[in-house]
């Protein structure tokens, strides 16, 4: 941001006199919010459910490892009981530091609460998802609206046109990786249940978008994140009937 600042005011020298100057009249220009580190808490539980990933994604490798030996023609012994070792082990971690990751979150009363009731209240959304995406987000204290977050996610759409050239729109997938993973489970829940608000939403954007179903998956997971963060700032569960007749009346673009 302070490169293109800097070439827009005519400081294409890199001097740290130079640096100064821009950096300054940057200041006087913009109006900035001060700056807040992310409390303890909040850091510590992001830490928690960033390992609990790495090991899901090792088990994951185990068990297509596993699955590899036994589908051999040779029956690797020592390697297969080494791998079910493994696989057991890593099954005991993420289940050990997902209950410290509750343990954690419920040492924060009003957090944690705030955490259930939108679990509770939204079909597909578990509590460990949901705080995957408050911790992410540091409670969504520096989003300030549902654009800046899907662009903070890098769920928000780009589109590369120019003159006659009509290019294709994709999501930018420039953001926080670890939020646009932990919307996938949540969409994969629904669309297995086959049932309610989110599944019916689903099936309008497939038809909508020529029968796409990536799109139609990338709209719900937006969708979805977009009412956490709502709920989260009003502090409400979720109304279905009310979310029913607005997007009746407000059509989802991809």
């Amino acid at each position: 941001m302070s490169e293109c600042y800097f070439e827009s005011i005519g400081h294409h020298s890199k001097t740290d006199k130079q640096d100064a100057i821009g950096i300054a009249e940057l200041s006087c220009e913009r109006s900035f919010k001060l700056w807040e580190p992310i409390s303890v808490h909040v850091r510590e539980l992001r830490a928690m459910l960033r390992h609990r990933k790495t090991l899901i994604k090792r088990r994951t490798q185990y068990k297509n490892n596993l699955h590899a030996i036994k589908s051999s023609a040779l029956d690797f012994k020592k390697i297969r009981k080494s791998l079910e070792k493994t696989i057991k082990f890593l099954d005991k971690e993420i289940l050990k530091i997902e209950e410290e990751a509750i343990k954690l979150s419920k040492e924060d009363v009003e957090f944690y609460d705030k955490v259930t009731m939108i679990s509770d209240s939204v079909s597909g959304l578990g509590v460990l998802s949901v705080l995957v995406i408050v911790s992410e987000t540091n409670g969504f204290k520096e989003i300030k609206s549902s654009k800046q977050l899907e662009s903070y996610v890098g769920l928000d759409i780009v589109e590369n046109s120019s003159g006659q050239h009509i290019g294709k729109t994709k999501i930018s997938k420039r953001g926080n990786v670890h939020l646009r993973s932990v919307l996938h489970m949540p969409s994969v829940n629904i669309l297995s249940k086959k049932t309610g608000l989110f599944y019916n939403l689903y099936k309008r954007l497939v038809k909508r978008n020529g029968g796409i179903r990536k799109k139609a998956m990338v709209a719900m997971q937006r969708k979805l994140l977009v009412i956490v963060y709502k709920l989260w700032k009003k502090n409400e569960p979720f109304d279905k009937e009310y979310e029913l007749k607005r997007m009746k009346k407000s059509p989802i673009l991809i």
